[in-house]
Order: structure tokens, then sequence, then C-alpha cells
């Protein structure tokens, strides 16, 4: 931190330095299994109600608009127009056996599931070619999948896509067990999230002036917020209670 002072002035100008104040980023999930749950990313403004519209769309798939950690695989119901979803998780089978997967959308919808935890490896398993209600699994015949056979102990990617054009929308998966059993939609204790990762900035804090007994601001921009905590430091030192991308310092003075 340096000062200027400006001659006949009593106030002085202070040129903040951004690598003084300093911030720590930890992603929760660095070196720890993901949590529960279904990672769901929003990519909003797109027109239509195809799957094309969605993957055609040159922010599909690195750039959603919005990221949630949902508990079952179901996204909410009724939450807009105009936008696709992604929902992706790791399916971990209770039992081996032969699992019948479906798949309910408003719009179209697609279900697919890998041989294993890679998503290279998925296929489509089950459709939505129009539309279907909240947990309306038996509208069309495409909507279920072939059985599939699964062994306990893996983990296998699954993913399901929307869009939603305008109306009603929803999404929501369920599975039926090798014992005959249905879990639907597909219960917390059966998925892993899967996408979380480590943060990445997209705008660096800036340096700034101020003047004396002013006010000043930092904050920066990640790619992916979801999965991230903050800290902002002064001089290497952790500032209490400052663990937002923003950080606003006021009364500043010279010392």
């Amino acid at each position: 931190m340096r000062t200027l002072c400006s001659a006949g002035r009593f106030a002085a100008t202070l040129v903040l330095s951004a690598v003084v104040w300093g911030l720590f980023l930890s992603p929760l999930l660095r070196g720890a299994q993901p949590p529960n749950g279904v990672l769901r990313e929003v990519y909003s403004n797109i027109g239509g109600g195809g799957i094309a519209d969605l993957t055609s769309n040159p922010a599909f798939p690195n750039s959603p608009t919005l990221e949630t950690l949902e508990p079952i695989f179901e996204a909410p119901t009724d939450w807009g127009d105009n936008y696709g979803q992604r929902m992706r998780a790791l399916f971990i089978p209770p039992q081996t056996g032969t699992y019948t997967f479906w798949i309910a959308s408003d719009d179209n919808g697609a279900l697919y599931l890998s041989t294993d935890e890679t998503p290279a490896k998925k296929t489509l398993i089950a459709t939505v070619n129009g539309w279907t209600s909240s947990r309306e699994w038996t509208k069309e015949a495409n909507q279920q999948s072939a059985g599939i056979r699964l062994t306990n102990g893996f983990r296998y990617y699954i993913e399901a896509l929307s869009k939603e054009g305008g109306g009603g929308d929803n999404l929501a998966v369920r599975v039926q067990l090798p014992d005959g059993s249905t879990n639907a939609p597909i219960s917390n204790q059966l998925l892993l999230a899967y996408g979380l990762g480590p943060p990445v900035i997209t705008q660096q804090p800036t340096n700034t002036s101020v003047l004396e007994l002013s006010s000043a601001s930092f904050s920066l921009t990640l790619d992916h917020m979801l999965g991230t905590r903050f800290q902002w430091l002064r001089n290497g030192t952790p500032m209490p209670g400052a663990t937002n991308p923003l950080i606003t310092l006021t009364d500043l003075t010279l010392s």
C-alpha cells in the first residue's frame, strides 16, 4: 500500500493493492468424496423445446447460468421458461442385478447412463419426445429404458437433459431395483453429485484508488461458484467475517 498527497490539500489518495488484501479460495470437495445428490446446471435464455436447442447453444455445456445441488433426482417444477438443464450424478446400485430407469420431463428430455464412472461412455437409454406432467412416467413408451445389469460396489455416471420452451416444466428420473422395488425419483443415498470441482476465476480483483475516509471494494467472478468458500486476507491474515466474493472496506485511513 502507498499514499499520494496533493499539495495544498488535507485529503489523501489511497492506492490499495489487491495483492495486499488477497483472497483465499477453497473448493469444499477437493480431495474428498462428493456429496450425495445431483448437480443441476441451468442454461437460461434459450428458446425452443427440443434437446438440440440446448446442446447446440454456445453456453452448453461449460457455461451454465446457475448451478444447484439437488437432494434427489428431480429439478424444481414450474421453475421458468426458455431454458435448458442438465442433471448429473454417479448412481450407486445397492444390489447386483437388472435395473430399469424412467425419465419424465417438460418439454423434451433425454436420459443417459454410462458403463462406468466415465461420461464419455454414456449412451442414451430413455427419452421424452413431447412432454409429460411432473412424475408422469408412462405417457410415452420411450420414457422407459431396457433392463440394464449393474453391479453393487461400482458407480455409474448418469445424466438427464431437458429443454423447456414455455408453460409448465419439470424433470425427474426414477429407477426399479432388481428386487422389484421402485425408487421415484431416485433418492439421495443412491446418488453422488458429479461435476463439482475447483473454482475457476474469470475476473480477478483489481487495484483501486480512493480518497482517505471513503470506501473501497474488491471482488472477483468465478466460472463455477458451487462448492467454493471464500476468505479475504489482509497482509496474509484472515479477516473476520470476510467470506464472500465481494469485500468493502470503509473509513479508510493512511495507516
